[in-house]
């Protein structure tokens, strides 16, 4: 069972200058918000029927995706326009696209050799839309470059060859493609992921490795699929873990679980604003899901784990419900979103130290609690730990833990939970003096 811990840490990604080199290679993406970025292999810059067939699916993480997960990071923390296009001459016209990725189970790789499926060419051969002029413009402001070229597909056909291809969204050459839901423009998240795919864009251009726009330099690559955060479970299982992110989500977004597996985040069609809670919950969970990786979390109820096992990549959908919601200390919410960042670092994390368990203030651990305390929005004040333990002949244990949670105003709640075979069976919150 988790533990709050103290402050988040901030994110201290570095900012760098993108190294661009002509090497293509092939790569995969995750479903979240995948992208199939096509290999070119003729002077037709990879609009050609001969060109279209090969099709590659990006590495969850590959150098291409982590490209474009910086530069949309970074293009839509820019406030406004502030730096011009940097561009060798000759190079006028080409079209950068971003997608944000996501996080699922990986994808089959498409080989060069493979033949596209004929609702993605049906696709790809369709006109598909401008970007509208709000959207073009906020785009081109922050890029510094002309998306005028960029065709968005969002019909039937585009959502089902999205589904098809196991993507939330693909890009090929200026073709940006969405899934079911995926094409929100006017909202943060979905802005985030249209730069993510914007920067795909300008990556598969031929003239890529000369190319800087507002000081990125992009990486040539292939076309590739993306996928997002992946839950595993019975159908019923997994339906109680999003019924408990829609209880801590934005109001004006919906989560859900898509037909290939992968949570999604959706317009709810409610009106605003959000509580700080939802604020912080949604803001995690967005990050979490919007990034080029996979995090794949098996769901299971009543089971040996207490709320989560970090070994097994597990959550108990049970513990998390015992917890409750809108109650001082321990909170369903805050307990799986501790659980979704814990396995995010153990997954997805650069560094071995990122990816171990860690400790209440590092590692893995450390940034699960922090999100955690984070959403509860209080600091551990103290923790017994499991007291009282006895275990059964099937390994689980029985006991009691006691925490403290002290609040800004000075307010502090003692909350005990009860453990029986490693399940949660009471909870107690008591104010204090």
């Amino acid at each position: 069972m988790k533990t709050p811990a103290v402050k988040e840490p901030s994110n201290t990604q570095q900012r760098q200058a993108l190294v661009n080199r002509a090497v293509i290679q092939p790569s995969r993406r995750s479903l979240s918000s995948g992208v199939l970025q096509r290999k070119p292999s003729c002077a037709c810059g990879g609009g050609c029927p001969r060109c279209q067939t090969k099709l590659n699916i990006s590495e969850p993480g590959d150098k291409y995706e982590q490209e474009a997960e910086r530069i949309a990071d970074e293009v839509m923390r820019m406030p406004e326009p502030s730096v011009q296009r940097q561009m060798e001459p000759k190079e006028e016209g080409v079209i950068q696209t971003k997608a944000i990725n996501s996080q699922v189970a990986s994808s089959v790789p498409i080989q060069e050799s493979s033949e596209v499926p004929p609702i993605v060419q049906e696709v790809l051969n369709s006109p598909g839309q401008p970007l509208d002029l709000e959207t073009r413009t906020f785009m081109e402001s922050r890029f510094g470059h002309d998306f005028s070229q960029v065709r968005v597909h969002t019909d039937e056909k585009a959502v089902e060859s999205a589904k098809t291809v196991k993507a939330l969204a693909y890009t090929v050459g200026h073709n940006v493609v969405f899934g079911a839901g995926q094409y929100l423009p006017k909202t943060v998240s979905g802005r985030g992921l249209l730069a993510h795919e914007l920067t795909h864009v300008l990556q598969q251009q031929p003239n890529t490795r000369h190319m800087k726009v507002n000081n990125f330099g992009f990486t040539k690559s292939p076309a590739h699929i993306q996928q997002k955060l992946a839950l595993t479970g019975t159908q019923g299982d997994v339906a109680r873990v999003i019924a408990i992110i829609n209880a801590g989500i934005d109001i004006r977004f919906q989560a859900r679980m898509s037909a290939s597996g992968e949570v999604e985040i959706i317009q709810s069609g409610n009106q605003g604003p959000p509580t700080p809670e939802q604020q912080f919950f949604t803001g995690r969970l967005q990050s979490l899901i919007n990034e080029a990786g996979t995090t794949t979390v098996s769901v299971v109820s009543g089971g040996t784990s207490i709320v989560g096992s970090y070994a097994l990549s597990q959550i108990d959908i049970a513990d998390i419900e015992a917890l409750g919601i809108g109650q001082p200390g321990w909170d369903a919410r805050a307990a799986l979103l501790h659980e979704l960042v814990e396995q995010r670092e153990k997954q997805l994390g650069t560094t071995a130290a990122q990816r171990a368990y860690g400790s209440p203030t590092s590692g893995s651990h450390g940034q699960g609690l922090a999100a955690e305390l984070g959403m509860i929005g209080a600091v551990l004040e103290s923790d017994t730990n499991l007291v009282g333990a006895t275990a059964n002949p099937d390994g689980t244990m029985n006991g009691t833990r006691t925490v403290i949670f002290r609040y800004p105003d000075g307010t502090r709640y003692r909350v005990t939970v009860t453990l029986s075979h490693n399940n949660i069976t009471n909870v107690t919150r008591t104010r204090l003096p």
